[in-house]
């Protein structure tokens, strides 16, 4: 199943199920969730550790949001271990984003949490979480030829 833009991701937390991120924009699902790519830079590798950050946002939020999210992804060579950094807008009347990371390991991302570098982030997920809704989660990137 696997090519260079498909992955099965394993959950990080107990009892959730398995993901399926596909990259390339031809596969065919049943109940898609579509994202549009607002920046994205790097690529996501096998066996990497791989972060999502949905934001519920305003109308209001977005160029102040998108703005942060720009200068967060600018400063990437200073985060180490990441791989790849996307921005995704999702493609329904509602304004949710997500920022999806891809790490060497899952405490190269968390490291990152606690820097300056996250500041501005923060104040938007402070700001999604008491309103329109926040969310994060993490997998490991499978590879194909060892996942049993």
């Amino acid at each position: 199943m696997h090519n260079d833009q498909q992955f099965l991701l394993e959950p990080s937390n107990h009892g959730a199920d398995y993901a399926l991120l596909d990259l390339s924009g031809e596969g065919r699902y049943t109940m898609p969730v579509t994202y549009r790519p607002v920046i994205s830079t790097g690529h996501v590798a096998l066996n990497e550790y791989i972060h999502f950050m949905h934001f519920g946002l305003t109308s209001d939020d977005v160029s102040v949001f998108e703005a942060n999210m720009a200068k967060l992804i600018d400063q990437r060579e200073q985060y180490p271990g990441v791989g790849m950094m996307c921005l995704m807008r999702e493609e329904s009347p509602e304004v949710n984003y997500m920022l999806m990371t891809s790490w060497l390991r899952g405490s190269n991302y968390f490291a990152l949490k606690t820097t300056p570098a996250f500041k501005p982030l923060q104040a938007f997920t402070n700001r999604a979480a008491s309103a329109n809704g926040y969310f994060e989660t993490g997998y490991k990137v499978l590879d194909p030829a060892t996942f049993q």
